[in-house]
């Protein structure tokens, strides 16, 4: 079983004008939460053993909506009093989540990016982090590529976080981390690959063979419910 941290506290300052009312991962899609269909997707794919979320801005929508369970799976919430990017919230949670679970797996994702990677996949994304500090799942297919953060070095640099997994040995390095010590929030790129970093971490990759959405502007949000309709053809979601 593995556990979830989903990263859901931005602002979602570029969906505003289309959404304005909640926060960006719960945006409706028809009648449905975003989030909902995401973490649905997961559950079908995945054995949970429980659900982390690292909210912020109205984060009462949240916990009013999914309460303290989802589906059966434990919720638990880490609530950012002030933004701390996802770079910040990632150490925040993933430091209070290993001291109370360091023996299942760890898996990072963005709220407001729809991608599921089947079984095949994250059994390699966990066998990695038994050496790495984070393994990246990656994906190529984007059409719309330059709106994402590349991941730099190796033979790596047309590809695209999409999955995170957190190393099984990484507590001691983020424990020197220090929120507070932080004059910004910064993101999980920089974490990981060097601006602001106070340690320095190891890293792989995991290429995934779908596509993924994010829906963080009002073009994608838009193409959101076709897009996740596919995957629910191809036999991928609940």
């Amino acid at each position: 079983m593995i556990n979830l941290l989903v990263l859901a506290g931005g602002l979602g300052t570029r969906l505003r004008d289309v959404v304005s009312n909640v926060p960006k991962p719960m945006a409706p899609i028809g009648r449905i939460p975003f989030l909902q269909l995401l973490l649905d997707g997961w559950l079908a794919e995945h054995r949970l053993k429980k659900i982390y979320m690292s909210v912020g801005y109205k984060h009462e929508v949240f916990v009013d909506f999914f309460k303290d369970a989802y589906s059966g799976v434990e919720i638990q919430y880490f609530i950012e009093k002030t933004p701390l990017g996802t770079g910040g919230a990632a150490v925040h949670a993933i430091r209070k989540i290993k001291a109370a679970d360091d023996q299942n797996p760890l898996i990072c994702i963005n709220g407001d990016t729809y991608l599921v990677p089947d079984t095949s996949e994250i059994d390699r994304i966990i066998g990695s982090i038994e050496t790495f500090d984070f393994c990246l799942g990656v994906s190529r297919k984007d059409n719309r590529a330059g709106r994402y953060t590349p991941i730099r070095g190796g033979c790596h640099e047309d590809v695209f976080t999409g999955v995170i997994g957190i190393g099984k040995n990484i507590s001691d390095k983020i424990t020197c981390i220090s929120d507070t010590n932080q004059p910004s929030p910064f993101s999980l790129e920089e974490l990981i690959f060097g601006i602001n970093r106070k340690a320095q971490f190891s890293w792989n990759t995991c290429d995934l063979k779908d596509e993924f959405l994010d829906i963080g502007i009002p073009e994608d949000y838009l193409n959101a419910q076709s897009f996740i309709n596919e995957y629910q053809n191809k036999g991928r979601t609940r």
